[in-house]
């Protein structure tokens, strides 16, 4: 079933590397994965699963960052206000993202907690899209290459285990009939000897 379902993806040839771009922005890591994964078993190619993921996941980062900007500081402050945030606390926070904004926005990243928040915020304080740009593109590079990485080699680790599983049960069969042979030549073979 894997074999026909490996060899239906290969006909669709460039096609899959869209489909790759849309479940990426869905699901970005596991379909990242994914997509190494058959770049291991030779359906897709790892640099263009890489190119593919990182345009995808940097899209979805915009997506969520003009979402943001969307919004606007005067809807924030305006939801603040109404359930009772203090607009000291407001000012300080939007401070420190303008102040730190690559290292939050790196961290949050890289480490794939709160980058959701992190990109809204960004959008909604205006911070420049060439500044998000510059903390993401460093971040998309570390994150997806080694989600690459990884799903390639553990693609090609599951073809080898897959590829020895065969062997181990070619040799299991081998030792089994010979067991099965010399069990019936022994206990089955003469039968005027057990009486």
């Amino acid at each position: 079933m894997f074999g026909h379902l490996l060899e239906t993806l290969g006909q669709f040839g460039k096609w899959n590397y869209l489909v790759l771009a849309a479940l990426v922005i869905v699901e970005g890591p596991v379909a990242t994965l994914i997509g190494a994964g058959l770049a291991a078993v030779g359906i897709l190619k790892p640099l263009a699963v890489f190119i593919v993921a990182s345009i995808s996941n940097m899209l979805s980062d915009f997506l969520w960052y003009y979402l943001g900007r969307l919004g606007g500081q005067k809807r924030l402050r305006y939801i603040l206000r109404k359930v009772g945030a203090q607009e000291e606390m407001v000012n300080v926070f939007m401070a420190k993202m303008h102040q730190h904004v690559w290292k939050v926005l790196f961290t949050a990243k890289i480490t794939l907690s709160f980058s959701i928040p992190a990109l809204v915020s960004a959008g909604i304080m205006g911070i420049s899209w060439r500044k998000v740009l510059m903390a993401l593109l460093p971040a998309e590079i570390l994150w997806t290459g080694s989600l690459v990485v990884a799903g390639y080699y553990f693609g090609q680790f599951i073809q080898r285990f897959e590829q020895g599983v065969r062997v181990i049960g070619i040799v299991g069969g081998i030792t089994f009939a010979i067991l099965m042979v010399h069990y019936v030549r022994r206990h089955l073979g003469n039968p005027e000897e057990e009486i």
